[in-house]
C-alpha cells in the first residue's frame, strides 16, 4: 500500500495529512510543533519510511492570480530538502484557499459540538493539518 502525504508548511508549525493512493481519503496526523528545520525535515523522514509513502503534496500559496511570491520559493526549497532526504516524488498543490477553509471547518466543529469542543490551543495546533488535508484531497480530486 503506498501512500501520498500532504504537507502545509509553515516556519512554527508543519500541518501533515495522508492518503492512501487507491482509497484517496485524506486523515489528518499530528502536525509537527516547534522544531527546527531539520527536526521537521528527520520528522518528515520517519513519517515517509513508516508509512510507505511514495509522494509528497506540498501547498503553495500562490496568489489570487496564480502567481509565485517570496513565500513559495522559501517553500519550494524546502520542499528539495525533502526530495533529497527521502527520494520520493514532490508535487505542488495550490493552497490558496485551504487556510480559510481549514478555518471555517474547526468553527464549524466547535459550533455544532458543545460537548466535545477544541480548546483554542487545540483548534490553532490542529489547524495546518486540516489545511494539508484539504490540500490533498484538492489534489487527489484534480488528478482523479
Amino acid at each position: 500500500m503506498a501512500n501520498i502525504l500532504a504537507v502545509d508548511y509553515g516556519e512554527k508549525r508543519v500541518g501533515l495529512a495522508i492518503a492512501d493512493e487507491n482509497l484517496k481519503i485524506p486523515l489528518i496526523l499530528k502536525p509537527i510543533i516547534g522544531k527546527t528545520e531539520k527536526q521537521v525535515l528527520e520528522d518528515i523522514a520517519k513519517i515517509c519510511q513508516e508509512k510507505d509513502v511514495k509522494k509528497i503534496v506540498v501547498g503553495l500559496p500562490l496568489s489570487f492570480d496564480f502567481k509565485e511570491n517570496p513565500k513559495c520559493q522559501k517553500i519550494r526549497k524546502f520542499a528539495e530538502k525533502i526530495k533529497e532526504l527521502v527520494k520520493v516524488e514532490i508535487v505542488f498543490e495550490n493552497e490558496v484557499f485551504s487556510t480559510e477553509a481549514a478555518k471555517n471547518i474547526q468553527r464549524s466543529f466547535n459550533k455544532n459540538n458543545s460537548k466535545n469542543k477544541l480548546s483554542r490551543k487545540d483548534l490553532k495546533n490542529h489547524f495546518d493539518s486540516q489545511a494539508a488535508a484539504i490540500i490533498l484531497d484538492s489534489y487527489l480530486t484534480r488528478i482523479k
